[in-house]
């Protein structure tokens, strides 16, 4: 057969070239073996095409051979890292075959990738197009401009979007999980995962995710057999993908909005989320903090349908634009997760009460006093009802109020509000406990508040039912010795 006769052409000529290559006289040669993704070796094994390259070297070593390979796991040649261009005239002179103003943006968006830099830069020479139109397309229609881009001659007629392709393949062909859990990352942050923001998701997600995340070493499987064809990078302590790859996640390989799949990734995210009273609070939301950006960027290109999400979920999600002073997210948020607990029928649970409690803090944060007042007078008369008028949820709802009615001058209400909260704290707390401590601070400025405006001494509005009460006031310096202790 004609196949059989090129087979042995192909071989017989392999075999010429390693043995004149292996004659004494030539020592001053360098062999380049470019683009050797698909490999077969001891442990490895790319797919049935796949070809163990050191079965073609020359039989001596005086020469030179050069290996270029998105894998990361040849073992048997000195490697030498190819990173990304941090410098962005770099970036600028593979893009810049004709002057555009928009050149510069084009060469920031890919941060310095240059196979994507290479790409944009073919596709502009042979187009009338400008960097910036490349740059809408690419943010605006993936698929469409993957479609219609021809090869790179220098890259063996590779483009950006069939090297990733190719790579991807081949992963699947190794480890399946590992491409679902790539698809996810799609609606993640790309600068900080780790193995706990998935695994604190597991739970009644899909049985890859389960087995994926059913052990740390399992996890770091999978993340190294992505980053073995480039397309994750790994750093002490967590994983990132670069921008671009990123980009191609959604734009490309999920050409359509996966509702499970961003719903799956809230639930990672929301799950991960730290209250105040947690240790380390503020350096774990932190971490999460751009991946919530990224819930945000996929909401804004998707229509969402919110029912199909998790109400405690989305409740805290708004708890994290909060904390990270994305007011207006956290407003649509907490609305969203407040009509949801309506339409369930939960309108006086707890969580439906911290969530309009929350809502009222930031109205009162955004000054939109009607509305936080509304928020807070709801939310008193549902904890009241659901757990009593001197449990500490409702007396710090009451607290907020003393706060609302002070900065509004109000002072007669906020002082009735600020004893309430303080009688029902030192009751259930006693007097040095920290919140109580705190609405003494704010009583001790809303006595100076009141001396100024209503003409009373500021300790008058200080009378407890400690020891000093007996004199019927607590001093400034009392306050202040409480408050510091």
């Amino acid at each position: 057969p004609s196949e059989v006769i090129e087979q042995w052409k192909e071989e017989q000529a392999i075999q010429l070239v390693r043995q004149w290559l292996s004659q004494a006289e030539n020592k001053t040669w360098l062999l380049i073996f470019d683009n050797y993704d698909d490999l077969s070796l001891p442990g490895i094994r790319s797919s049935s095409t796949g070809y163990d390259v050191r079965n073609v070297f020359p039989y001596s070593t005086q020469g030179s051979i050069l290996i270029t390979t998105r894998s990361s796991r040849i073992t048997f040649a000195k490697s030498v890292r190819l990173n990304k261009f941090n410098d962005l005239n770099q970036s600028l002179a593979v893009l810049a075959r004709r002057s555009d103003v928009d050149a510069k943006k084009l060469a920031e968006r890919f941060d310095g990738f240059l196979l994507a830099l290479a790409t944009a830069g073919d596709y502009i020479s042979q187009t009338a197009d400008s960097f910036g139109e490349y740059l809408q397309m690419y943010e605006q229609s993936w698929d469409e401009l993957a479609e219609n881009s021809d090869g790179l001659i220098e890259y063996d007629n590779r483009t950006l979007y069939t090297t990733w392709n190719l790579s991807l393949k081949q992963v699947a062909a190794q480890d399946a999980q590992a491409v679902e859990l790539f698809r996810l990352m799609g609606y993640l942050g790309n600068a900080d995962l780790w193995y706990e923001l998935s695994q604190s998701g597991a739970e009644s997600a899909p049985d890859w995710l389960c087995d994926i995340t059913k052990s740390k070493a399992r996890f770091n499987k999978a993340m190294a057999t992505l980053h073995s064809y480039s397309l994750i990078e790994a750093m002490p302590g967590h994983y990132s993908l670069h921008t671009c790859v990123h980009d191609w996640i959604l734009g490309y390989l999920i050409s359509k909005f996966d509702m499970a799949l961003f719903g799956l990734a809230m639930h990672c995210i929301a799950q991960n989320v730290a209250w105040k009273s947690m240790p380390e609070y503020w350096v774990i939301n932190s971490r999460l903090n751009h991946h919530a950006l990224r819930i945000e960027h996929c909401q804004q290109r998707e229509v969402v349908d919110w029912n199909d999400i998790d109400m405690d979920d989305i409740y805290r999600i708004g708890y994290l634009d909060s904390m990270m002073g994305r007011l207006k997210e956290a407003e649509a948020m907490y609305i969203r997760a407040l009509e949801g607990y309506e339409k369930a029928g939960v309108a006086e649970h707890t969580s439906t009460l911290d969530t309009v409690n929350n809502l009222a803090v930031l109205y009162f944060d955004q000054g939109k006093m009607a509305e936080a007042e509304e928020m807070y007078m709801r939310a008193l008369d549902g904890y009241e009802k659901a757990w009593g008028p001197d449990h500490t949820s409702t007396l710090a709802t009451v607290n907020n109020l003393g706060l609302l009615y002070a900065d509004q001058s109000r002072l007669v209400e906020a002082e009735n509000a600020y004893q309430r909260a303080l009688k029902g704290y030192e009751i259930n707390l006693g007097l040095y406990d920290e919140r109580a401590r705190e609405v003494l601070a704010a009583f001790l400025g809303l006595g100076i508040a009141s001396h100024r405006t209503l003409g009373r001494r500021p300790e008058q509005n200080f009378a407890t039912n400690i020891d000093e009460a007996e004199v019927g006031f607590i001093s400034e310096q009392h306050v202040e010795a409480i408050y510091n202790k």
